[in-house]
């Protein structure tokens, strides 16, 4: 691998593990506003491994999966 390909191999990961973790950020605060933290912090680590993988095209369908998720089961009453 030639310098330049290297740069752009840790550029590309650093950019999909921001993307991911930008995109992680919304299971998280719904899952902290609907008392289920828990799922919450799971779908931020998740979307963050998913950015690394493959960016925001798969970060941001993982974040509303687990959004709309998170808003199905409710609010923890305990």
């Amino acid at each position: 691998m030639t310098p330049e390909q290297i740069g752009f191999l840790i550029g590309s990961i650093i950019g999909g593990l921001l993307a991911g973790a930008l995109c992680g950020l919304i299971p998280y605060g719904v899952g902290k506003w609907m008392g289920r933290a828990s799922l919450g912090v799971t779908g931020f680590i998740i979307c963050v491994i998913c950015g690394a993988i493959l960016g925001v095209i798969l970060a941001g369908p993982v974040a509303v999966v687990f959004s709309l998720a998170i808003l199905i089961l409710g609010r923890r009453t305990a």
